[in-house]
């Protein structure tokens, strides 16, 4: 068994040509594997925590619990000022300054939370009321901004160190902290007041875990304040804050615009439908995150390596996309129907369509986290503002047009937008060689026919349609040419 010491060095390794140099190898695919398996563990906790809750709750607590909730993702993105990302990619490109841009990056982070925290008190207070009670909600939702900020930052260390295993450990700790004690004081009768101390509790045990490893292991140099490093991050504020918010209301863009536009019922219907099309972005965006810091020292260190490996990733997870979205469209109606009753039948047909917005966003994880690895913050600004205002026009016309059906058409449509637009900017950002026969237009233009063909056929049972809609994914991957990229010696190149 290899010793700490050891892992630093491999990772702090400045040769190009070592094993250890980028990390990809067996370091990605661990850290992929162990950020998977956290990630994949939070939603089930998280899912049966919303179950439990919604049966001993009034309608209006539960309500109330959902709007807590929301706010404190919101606000977390705040608090972090989208510098997770950051720091990522500085420790992947200049490992010996690890410890300058962790001090840098607490240092302004921390009062910003607290800043984070007042505001969602009052903005909160100004939209559900303030009574004392719900007071303390707030209070207790602004105190876990800070923790869940030092959490994103150490997941941003170890994913850099390939500890994915050890993030994984941390967060099936703190879900079963967090949901099991959440349990008990909804049984002894603590209401929500209850869930919201459990989940501040569940984020103070997470943080401390996490901080207590890097310390023990000595994960970094000595973390320090250095002016000029602290500068530099600084001027990378003006890109990635607004960027990781816009990247929050991007995701919430359909739930106000049905909010507006649809009735409470109608929301329910395709927001169920929506949480399990969205749980399929876990994976394409664990081995994303978990290879970031090794595709910025690639960049550094070998541009056309870099190149290369980005592009078989990207029709690795490309072809991953289309493959889940084939089998959620055909499989996903009768389980959803399984899990939350026959009333949800009418979600599934609107499913089909949800499951490829899977592959669109492989590819929009995939070049937008690697334009900031490569220093190119305004080009994924640019890009995340166009993509807000593409998905509420999209969404809202879809909407008065069509209804359930035209709000899901317009959320796939905006996110494919989306994904041209990546793929345009890459080539003109890195000068990648991306034919128009390549594997990775030719499966978008079958998947475009694909459904150009049902919309003209209008199928009008649930399963044929669901059917046709796996047919279309499938295609997408043998007439696309994206069958290669799922050989065993193709995904064993990307990896290594």
């Amino acid at each position: 068994m290899k010793s700490d010491t050891a892992t630093v060095e491999k990772v702090n390794d400045p040769d190009p040509d070592s094993s250890g140099a980028t990390g990809f190898g067996k370091g990605v695919l661990k850290s992929s594997i162990g950020l998977l398996g956290g990630r994949v563990a939070q939603p089930f906790f998280t899912f049966f925590l919303f179950f439990v809750s919604a049966r001993i709750l009034s309608t209006g607590e539960f309500g109330f619990y959902t709007f807590i909730m929301g706010m404190m993702v919101l606000f977390q993105s705040i608090a972090s000022l989208g510098l997770g990302t950051v720091l990522s990619r500085e420790i992947g490109q200049k490992p010996e300054q690890e410890g300058v841009a962790i001090g840098s990056v607490l240092y302004l982070c921390l009062p910003a939370s607290v800043l984070a925290g007042l505001a969602l008190i009052g903005i909160s207070a100004g939209l559900m009321g303030c009574d004392g009670n719900a007071l303390t909600l707030y209070i207790l939702s602004a105190l876990s901004l800070p923790f869940s900020a030092l959490y994103q930052f150490g997941e941003a260390v170890f994913l850099a160190h390939n500890r994915g295993g050890s993030l994984f450990r941390i967060g099936i700790a703190e879900q079963v902290f967090r949901v099991g004690l959440s349990i008990a004081a909804l049984l002894n009768g603590f209401g929500l007041l209850g869930l919201v101390a459990c989940y501040l509790f569940g984020r103070i045990l997470a943080t401390a875990i996490i901080v207590f490893i890097f310390f023990r292991n000595r994960l970094s140099p000595p973390i320090r304040l250095d002016r000029d490093n602290l500068r530099y991050i600084w001027g990378r504020l003006a890109a990635f804050l607004p960027m990781n918010i816009l990247a929050n209301l991007y995701y919430r863009t359909d739930l106000l615009v049905l909010a507006w536009l649809m009735s409470d019922s109608d929301l329910g219907l395709y927001g169920c439908a929506m949480r399990i099309a969205s749980f399929t972005f876990i994976l394409p965006d664990s081995l994303i995150a978990a290879s970031y810091p090794h595709f910025a020292r690639l960049w550094v260190e070998k541009t056309d390596v870099f190149k290369s490996k980005m592009l078989l990733y990207g029709l690795m997870i490309l072809a991953l996309g289309f493959l889940g979205a084939a089998g959620m469209a055909f499989f996903g109606g009768t389980l959803l129907e399984s899990f939350f009753g026959a009333k949800y039948a009418p979600s599934g047909p609107l499913l089909a369509i949800l499951a490829f917005m899977l592959p669109a966003n492989c590819l929009n994880g995939l070049f937008g986290y690697l334009f900031q690895a490569t220093h190119h913050e305004k080009t994924a600004l640019a890009l995340v503002v166009v993509s807000t205002v593409v998905v509420f026009v999209c969404l809202a016309l879809g909407t008065v047009w069509w209804g359930l059906t035209g709000a899901a058409v317009g959320a796939i449509v905006s996110i494919w937008i989306m994904a041209l637009l990546h793929i345009v900017m890459a080539r003109k950002v890195w000068r990648l060689d991306v034919p128009s026969r390549s594997p990775l237009l030719r499966s978008i233009a079958v998947f475009a026919a694909g459904w150009l063909v049902i919309a003209m056929v209008r199928p009008t049972g649930t399963l044929t349609f669901c059917l046709m809609a796996a047919i279309v994914g499938l295609a997408a991957i043998v007439l696309g040419g994206l069958t290669g990229a799922l050989a065993p010696k193709r995904i064993q190149a990307v990896f290594n």
